[in-house]
């Protein structure tokens, strides 16, 4: 589902709309109802399949230097 994060130029209120059509979406904020809104970038995340991250072995701590799944550095 195209769920975007907002955050409005007039109160900075941070907060999520869904939006099906970007192109003819008017997005209001829920704290003041200006239409003065700015688009931010937000962390998603992608389901591959029925297995786990971890029991593929991937590295999520990354900034960390550690792979959660074996501990170790990363490589």
């Amino acid at each position: 589902m195209p769920i975007f994060e907002y955050r409005c130029s007039n109160c900075n209120h941070v907060f999520e709309e869904l939006v099906l059509n970007r192109r003819e979406a008017k997005v209001e904020c829920p704290s003041c109802g200006q239409t003065h809104v700015k688009q931010l970038v937000s962390r998603f995340t992608a389901q591959t399949g029925s297995r786990s991250a971890s029991d593929l072995g991937e590295c999520f701590n990354r900034s960390a230097g550690l792979c959660q799944a074996g501990g170790g550095p990363i490589t």
